[in-house]
């Protein structure tokens, strides 16, 4: 059973508080790709102040939101300062990768400690409580529709898992050899629109494509180059994490192996 916990070193709130942005703006997507790791706040824009009346989600206080077109859809940072909490009946289906410092969570029947470069699925309906010894910075992707799988816990995750082969980017857009790619999705809702896992694959060099979907990748390994149809390009190496929009169009560059921890989000038009 989870404990009834606050954030230990807050001041109780007045009812102004309770009704106060915790952030005064939200922090603008560019509408190719963001780098989550650069554009990340430095601190709140604000003092951040536990809410006790909203326990289902205890970070609420400390997100800053990225501004998506999706209302279904949340990307941004969560800024922890030192102390404890408890979310109960979570409303969303949610990855978490650790930017800066650690977090210690614990679920139903899983629990640990997660330091930069750790990542963990919540899935909507779950429960855990969190603690934080200094400061923790974490990107969040979080999904708002759909209901929750019955029994969901909390899903650590591990970047050496096993991985299977899976498809290939499309013949007519390679502009080199077909890759070996290999998949593990860890999670996913029921109708399989918004999932995350782990992917990895050889080297390639794809040409520009429209997204059909939203993806946040964390690289775990390796290196890849994206160029938008603007020719704006980024290399993003091991440990930098970026939101890719749906309807962007950029092509992709690897010369090394790659593998990743990935969020999508892809409704059927």
């Amino acid at each position: 059973m989870l404990p009834d916990l606050l954030i230990s070193n807050q001041r109780p709130r007045s009812r102004a508080d309770l009704h106060r942005s915790t952030f005064l703006s939200r922090t603008a997507m560019h509408p190719t790709y963001t780098d989550l790791r650069a554009s990340a706040p430095k601190a709140p824009t604000t003092i951040a102040r536990n809410d006790p009346i909203d326990r289902a989600d205890s970070f609420a206080p400390f997100r800053q939101d990225l501004a998506v077109d999706d209302p279904n859809l949340g990307v941004g940072w969560c800024l922890l300062p030192a102390g404890e909490g408890v979310s109960y009946d979570v409303p969303q289906h949610e990855l978490l990768v650790v930017l800066d410092g650690e977090i210690s969570i614990e679920g139903k029947e899983s629990g640990g400690s997660l330091r930069a470069g750790s990542s963990l699925v919540v899935p909507k309906g779950a429960s855990f409580r969190w603690s934080v010894a200094d400061q923790a910075k974490l990107v969040f992707m979080r999904y708002l529709a759909e209901d929750a799988h019955e029994g969901a816990d909390l899903i650590f995750v591990d970047p050496d898992l096993p991985l299977s082969p899976s498809g290939s980017p499309a013949a007519e857009l390679l502009l080199s050899e077909t890759p070996s790619c290999r998949n593990n999705t860890l999670y996913a809702t029921p109708t399989r629109h918004w999932s995350a896992g782990v992917w990895d694959s050889t080297p390639y060099h794809r040409a520009p494509m429209v997204y059909a979907h939203y993806e946040l990748m964390h690289i775990l390994e390796g290196s890849v180059r994206i160029t938008d149809d603007r020719g704006r390009a980024t290399t993003f190496g091991q440990d930098s994490i970026f939101l890719v929009p749906k309807g962007a169009k950029c092509s992709w560059l690897s010369e090394e192996h790659v593998r990743k921890v990935w969020g999508i989000l892809r409704i059927p038009s």
